[in-house]
């Protein structure tokens, strides 16, 4: 990803509405909807197939997982700044 990227994933981050969201089938008889919601909040309503429940639950999920995954890309970026700050360092020692 790209720091423009990252960014605006972050920025989408913070705008939703907070997490964690659920998603739960709502059957009625051979039709099943699968929705996304927190609380009393209803976000999507999604259609009847497996790939749907899929599609559901991916969607519920990543909402909890983007912004972790966002923190430990920062996380990471940060030792390797440090990491590159360091070599550097240790280099002008030996020289």
């Amino acid at each position: 990803m790209t720091k423009e990227e990252l960014s605006m994933a972050k920025e989408l981050c913070e705008k939703a509405t907070p997490g964690p969201w659920n998603f739960q089938c709502k059957c009625h008889s051979e039709l099943n909807e699968y929705q996304i919601e927190k609380g009393h909040l209803r976000f999507a309503l999604i259609g009847p197939s497996l790939q749907d429940f899929e599609d559901a639950e991916f969607i519920s999920e990543s909402r909890t997982m983007l912004p972790k995954a966002l923190a430990r890309i920062e996380e990471f970026e940060a030792l390797l700044v440090e990491g590159f700050h360091l070599a550097g360092e240790a280099k002008k020692r030996i020289e």
